[in-house]
């Protein structure tokens, strides 16, 4: 009877004892297996911002594995929110690292949400992502703006070897110094005139450019313009025309022929453009938004403001059919616009 006593005493200490094992088990915490992104905090908070304002806050990053973290790129979800670079070499196990997150208040006023999301070797995440949040005030806080007019240069019709000027006129429409940090040019654009450095708020200044193409046929290039404008520190430009030989330009002068309409009184109210060869002829003409065909025989009138002096001269002809795009004949194959 003792005996029966004793084991039963023996199995449920044994019992006991596994089941305190267990428990005390069950309370360690799990072993990290890989690398582990943790991010503090979760939610970057900017709290209420100006227009134009730039503000930032620091994101904290460590890795709570036990391998190395690799962050490969982050990728913000707005052009607003600027990362900062991400840790060139990986981050060792327990290793942190801070890294600066601008958001740039250039929206409508009201709340705004975005996020960055993290690429990582993290196999539990390798896609985390952390969330900012702004609201941004009617307010707007003194900046300079660049304005520039015209948005888009044409050349227009430049024979092979000259070259044309044109001019775009800059104005800081904002209520800061507008500071200028370059203005690059494309191939066969050049500048003249004094180096712009600064415009005061309200001040506007004429950029003189020299267009020389390289080559005949159509031509695309660009101004590029850096500035201090927080909305647009990088404004291009496009610059567009179509260098031709003489021969060319008189090729496409005889497929078209163009004639003044005039008043009672002599002044000038248009040109008329007419088609007078034995297929139909593409044409641009000004201020259209693509070519139009002329049938045969077909004619069209051009509004002419403000009206030229004296008769449409050889050049202003040339202008006016600055996009003639025969289908058959008047240019040779390969030149057109």
């Amino acid at each position: 009877m003792k005996v029966t006593t004793t084991r039963k005493r023996l199995r449920v200490a044994l019992a006991a004892l596994a089941a305190a094992l267990a428990v005390a088990a069950s309370a360690q915490p799990a072993r990290a297996e890989g690398p582990r992104l943790e991010c503090r905090p979760d939610t970057l908070d900017y709290g209420t911002m100006m227009r134009g304002e730039k503000r930032t806050r620091t994101l904290h990053l460590r890795n709570s594995g036990d391998e190395r973290l690799l962050i490969e790129q982050v990728r913000a979800s707005c052009a607003e929110c600027v990362p900062g670079k991400v840790p060139v070499e990986p981050l060792e196990p327990g290793a942190e690292f801070e890294m600066p997150v601008t958001f740039v208040a250039v929206d409508v006023p009201g709340e705004h949400t975005a996020y960055l999301t993290l690429h990582t070797n993290d196999p539990a995440e390798p896609l985390k992502r952390v969330y900012l949040k702004v609201t941004i005030s009617e307010e707007e806080v003194e900046a300079p703006r660049l304005a520039a007019e015209p948005q888009r240069v044409d050349a227009g019709i430049v024979l092979s070897g000259r070259s044309v000027r044109r001019e775009v006129r800059l104005k800081n429409a904002g209520t800061a110094p507008l500071r200028f940090s370059g203005i690059i040019t494309s191939p066969g654009i050049r500048l003249e005139g004094e180096a712009l450095t600064e415009l005061a708020p309200g001040e506007e200044r004429a950029l003189a450019l020299v267009v020389e193409p390289q080559a005949e046929g159509l031509m695309r290039g660009s101004l590029t313009i850096i500035t201090s404008d927080p909305r647009q520190p990088v404004l291009t430009v496009p610059v567009e025309g179509y260098a031709a030989s003489r021969e060319e330009i008189e090729r496409a002068l005889s497929a078209v022929q163009v004639a003044s309409e005039r008043d009672e009184e002599g002044v000038l109210q248009g040109v008329r453009v007419s088609n007078g060869e034995s297929t139909a002829v593409a044409v641009q003409l000004p201020g259209a938004a693509g070519p139009s065909e002329l049938a045969p025989g077909e004619s069209v009138q051009v509004p002419v403001a403000p009206p030229p002096a004296g008769n449409i001269s050889y050049a202003f002809a040339v202008q006016l059919l600055l996009r003639v795009k025969p289908q058959e004949g008047a240019l040779s194959e390969g030149s057109q616009p």
